[in-house]
């Protein structure tokens, strides 16, 4: 399986502090395309080119990391889809931890 690493706070309804955890996460892609995504808290739609990492896999890689409050934040959002899509712009290819 494909990784990333978060290069760039990720934009999105999450607080702040939330999405800036995700700097430097190594994550797992599940693929990688350009799609309509939509925000975690309002279903609000956008269109970018997204890297789609498993929800579970996203959130056990910041409890992992280190970053256990940022983790269970996720775990509580009331609106989950199969995938948390991050934009290619904030990441970079690597290989697995």
């Amino acid at each position: 399986m494909r990784a990333i690493r978060i290069t760039r706070v990720p934009a999105g309804e999450a607080p702040l502090e939330i999405r800036q955890a995700w700097v430097g996460c190594v994550l797992p892609v599940q693929f990688s395309r350009r799609d309509e995504g939509k925000g975690v808290l309002t279903e609000k739609p956008e269109i970018n080119d997204w890297h789609f990492v498993p929800w579970e896999r996203a959130v056990e890689a910041l409890s992992a990391q280190g970053k256990a409050g940022a983790a269970e934040w996720w775990r509580t959002v009331p609106v989950r889809d199969d995938y948390l899509l991050f934009h290619r712009a904030d990441c970079e290819e690597t290989t697995p931890d």
